[in-house]
């Protein structure tokens, strides 16, 4: 409760009259949005990044549930690509890796970010480019053995293979932002599921609302599987989640 107070007071304080804001190129159209980007970008200037961290989560979860409903996807992208390079500088890598590669399936032009100006949490960034959507089921190269890739639905003759297990994957809540909107349907979200049956690099495959697609990766961030399985040993696999919401 305390560090969320301390996230909204520095927040309004950076949106106050007279804020040293730097420009913001693609900056959403909405004014708050807009602003609270600027504010986290002037902090991670600044050498904040802890104080950028908070104000990134904060407006992630201000943005679910107060909006602005018409935010579009590369204002949604930016805000987790500031997340992602505060996380970074933090040495919070799964953080910062989970945030770019959201980021950059929302927004694929961040791909062409400077990151060089992000000095070492850049660098990180910068070796985990964009991944294209694998196949679904396809094991992920350093568990599949140095041997022919393996595919857990289309498995040589022989093989035993089962699929990953839900263990702990609540449904997401209906943004609070979209609400009277009318706005539903389903989101696709394809994520690795490690050997431990963590979740990692969410790719949004098809959404109706980028608030809807933030929604559902908020909660898969947590989701446990018991994980997939090749001749019983546990693998890393690549597997898309459908995660339908209705309209309230």
């Amino acid at each position: 409760m305390i560090r969320r107070a301390i996230a909204v007071a520095a927040l309004a304080a950076l949106l106050a009259p007279g804020a040293p804001l730097a420009a913001q190129e693609g900056a959403a159209a909405d004014p708050r949005l807009s602003a609270m980007l600027r504010a986290i970008e002037s902090e991670l200037r600044d050498d904040r990044a802890a104080r950028a961290l908070r104000l990134a989560r904060q407006g992630i979860e201000d943005l679910l549930r107060v909006g602005p409903a018409a935010a579009d996807g590369p204002a949604v992208a930016r805000l987790l690509f500031y997340q992602a390079v505060a996380a970074a500088d933090r040495g919070l890598p799964e953080t910062a890796a989970w945030s770019w590669s959201l980021a950059q399936s929302l927004d694929p032009a961040l791909s062409g970010e400077n990151l060089a100006r992000w000095g070492a949490a850049g660098t990180f960034l910068a070796g985990r480019p964009a991944r294209p959507p694998a196949q679904d089921g396809d094991v992920v190269p350093e568990d599949d053995g140095g041997g022919e890739p393996v595919n857990l639905f289309a498995a040589p003759p022989g093989t035993t293979t089962r699929l990953p297990q839900d263990e702990n994957t609540p449904a997401p809540r209906y943004p609070q932002a979209l609400r009277g909107s009318g706005t539903g349907g389903s989101v696709l979200l394809q994520v690795r599921i490690d050997r431990r049956g963590r979740t990692h690099d969410p790719l949004v495959l098809e959404s109706p609302h980028p608030l809807l697609a933030l929604a559902a990766a908020e909660a898969v961030t947590d989701w446990r599987y018991r994980p997939a399985e090749v001749d019983r040993d546990a693998v890393g696999v690549y597997y898309t989640v459908r995660i339908d919401f209705r309209p309230e």
